[in-house]
């Protein structure tokens, strides 16, 4: 960084200046980052190649079939053979599904709806194993692009009201599936972050010997974070960024793990000029002005190596370069000014 640029940044007017101006744009940005959940895509063809057979077929389908639809199963099984009674309240938790919200207009169909079907000449599977041991209520979720949030509540509900003494029942199909990915997946961002958090601290702590100036780094690994968050938000939500559960999550520990390793950089170097300048301004300035560089060399080079991924056969992996080459881009203006 050029000499006068780093003076007029670390100067003493200024550099309360920039710090305003940071805080300024965390202010604006953090509502943004706290809505990158609600531009996930975490459906299955977020997650394939744009070649693969099965993400053209969805794309085919796309006109004619919802694919917000969850297809889902609730299986019941009983060792000795589903009796009259089980199926009867087979009949009873169809009415109760069909009136939790998400459930299509195409309710619920249990085993004994079926065969009356079937009576009738449709063609429709009977739900009910040849051994009457195991049988099937058949019903649909949409929650529209909120599926993934939205479907452990109502598989919460499902599971409660099925209950049925001496009969083993599982949720299955697409639903079961979807809901228990998204509880396994639930709060993992906020747990690596504080896990991450915790870990560079004591790293900090060990490092700088000083119960106050670990402060500031991870000060500025939190601004860069709300920055870059909504940064990916806007670029999610009007460039068509693909962005899922499981890029935000690195990106959170990139962001600090990044941060960290700058602010480290930075501070050596600040530390070193101090013996050399008795005002600690120009001391910083200094240490701006020869840090900087490197600073710059290193995070080009992960931005430059992250953007390589766009190219990436797979969506999420190719999603997954733009969002944490912007987290490190953002990390070095932060840990720079």
């Amino acid at each position: 960084m050029h000499r006068q640029i780093a003076g007029k940044l670390t100067g003493p007017v200024t550099k309360w200046i920039v710090l305003v101006g940071a805080i300024v744009l965390v202010g604006i940005m953090a509502p943004l980052n706290g809505k990158l959940i609600d531009v996930q895509n975490n459906e299955a063809s977020s997650w394939l190649p744009q070649s693969a057979e099965s993400t053209k077929v969805v794309e085919q389908l796309t006109g004619t079939v919802d694919p917000n639809d969850i297809p889902t199963l609730l299986v019941y099984h009983r060792d000795s053979g589903l009796t009259t009674a089980d199926l009867a309240a087979m009949d009873e938790d169809a009415k109760e599904i069909e009136q939790i919200k998400g459930v299509t207009a195409q309710g619920a169909f249990s085993p004994n709806e079926a065969k009356a079907l079937i009576a009738s000449g449709a063609k429709v599977p009977p739900l009910l194993s040849d051994d009457d041991k195991v049988a099937f209520v058949a019903f649909t979720f949409n929650f529209g692009k909120n599926g993934w949030q939205d479907i452990p509540d109502a598989a919460d509900k499902v599971r409660e009201l099925s209950k049925i003494d001496g009969v083993d029942v599982h949720l299955a199909g697409f639903g079961g599936q979807a809901s228990d990915a998204s509880e396994a997946f639930e709060g993992i961002d906020t747990n690596l972050i504080f896990i991450t958090l915790l870990v560079v601290i004591v790293i900090l702590l060990f490092t700088y010997r000083s119960p106050v100036l670990w402060v500031l780094p991870i000060i500025s690994a939190g601004f860069s974070y709300m920055i870059s968050g909504g940064v990916v938000y806007l670029l999610a939500k009007y460039a068509d960024l693909t962005v899922n559960g499981q890029s935000q999550s690195i990106l959170g520990i990139l962001v600090i793990g990044a941060g960290t390793d700058y602010a480290l950089l930075l501070i050596a170097r600040y530390r070193e000029e101090l013996r050399r300048h008795e005002d600690r301004h120009e001391a910083m300035a200094f240490a701006l002005h020869r840090a900087a560089p490197a600073i710059l060399a290193s995070a080009a080079t992960v931005v430059i190596g992250m953007l390589c991924l766009v190219f990436a056969d797979l969506n999420s992996t190719a999603g997954l370069g733009p969002v944490l080459a912007v987290g490190v881009g953002v990390t070095f203006l932060i840990m720079v000014t």
